[in-house]
């Protein structure tokens, strides 16, 4: 692992270890499965819809909603920073279909897919990091759902901030400037409001995860 790989993989370790209310042991509440249900019916009606046969999950997180998800046969493959949560997830959700590693070092040695799934990501990474993404990550996908927090209650929208922090994000705004569409709203709670970005490469070819 690259220097930066190890730094990005250590903050989120940390908060996975911490016993307070920022995660509390868990990839957070935005990851609860009683929240994320207009989500689930979303994707898996994406899925369907769109012959979605190899999907890239980056930042899959703990499973605590996805486990419930029907991928359809898709060729599923969840890529994290966090060592122990990709084992765990190995552990106890790996199938024919549905694999688990720990995310290559460099952005370039991400796999290819007909989708590319980042929920809840984005808003925790620096925007030069998130400017990578848009340039380097998202051609690469026929389709790319990108899910983050994209208005909460006393907090600030597309400021930078370091690995792990947190800030709303409008991808279609400056500095990203990303020309999508939203294709889903829903909240978490009162006081925080999801969005999905639908990024659509036609000219990307259809293809199956590569091996981790």
């Amino acid at each position: 692992m690259s220097p930066d790989q190890i730094d990005i993989g250590a903050v989120f370790a940390r908060k996975y270890e911490a016993d307070d209310e920022d995660w509390g042991r868990s990839s957070g509440p935005g990851s609860d499965a009683f929240y994320n249900i207009p989500y689930r019916g979303f994707l898996e009606a994406f899925i369907r819809l769109n012959g979605i046969g190899s999907i890239v999950d980056i930042g899959c997180g703990d499973w605590q909603f996805s486990r419930y998800v029907n991928f359809r046969g898709a060729r599923y493959l969840g890529l994290d920073v966090v060592e122990s949560v990709v084992a765990r997830n190995k552990r106890l959700f790996s199938s024919a279909n549905v694999d688990f590693a720990v995310a290559p070092p460099g952005l370039e040695a991400l796999p290819a897919a007909d989708l590319l799934i980042m929920k809840d990501v984005l808003q925790h990474l620096p925007s030069p990091l998130i400017m990578r993404y848009r340039d380097e990550v998202f051609p690469r996908f026929r389709y790319a759902l990108i899910t983050n927090s994209y208005r909460k209650l006393d907090t600030p929208s597309n400021v930078d901030i370091e690995v792990g922090g947190f800030r709303c994000l409008d991808l279609t705004q400056a500095p990203f400037s990303i020309r999508a569409p939203y294709v889903l709203q829903f909240g978490v709670h009162i006081a925080e409001e999801l969005r999905t970005l639908l990024i659509h490469n036609p000219a990307a070819a259809p293809q199956a995860p590569a091996a981790p």
